[in-house]
């Protein structure tokens, strides 16, 4: 994810960084060291999710939060509008 081209998605700057990572929450503006801690940090929040699902309803409500939960501690932006266009791509 923070690889995504900014110009895809027409995000506008305050969101993405010159080099194309996204901002986060972290400052990391190397998308290799933003994708190591995004794979580490989902995992163990992927891990902490599967032990404890809690209801789940699979609506599209549902899934938003799944996303808000996996990645509210790595990035600022998690704007439905941004979320489905990262589903529908």
């Amino acid at each position: 994810m923070s690889r995504l081209n900014s110009d895809l998605f027409n995000y506008e700057s305050k969101y993405v960084e010159e080099n194309g990572v996204l901002k986060n929450r972290l400052g990391i503006t190397n998308s290799k060291d933003l994708e190591e801690v995004e794979r580490v940090n989902t995992s163990y929040r992927l891990a902490k999710l599967y032990l404890n699902p809690g209801n789940q309803t699979f609506d599209i409500k549902h899934y938003l939060s799944i996303h808000k939960y996996l990645f509210e501690d790595i990035y600022m932006i998690l704007q439905a509008k941004y979320v489905m266009k990262i589903l529908l791509r």
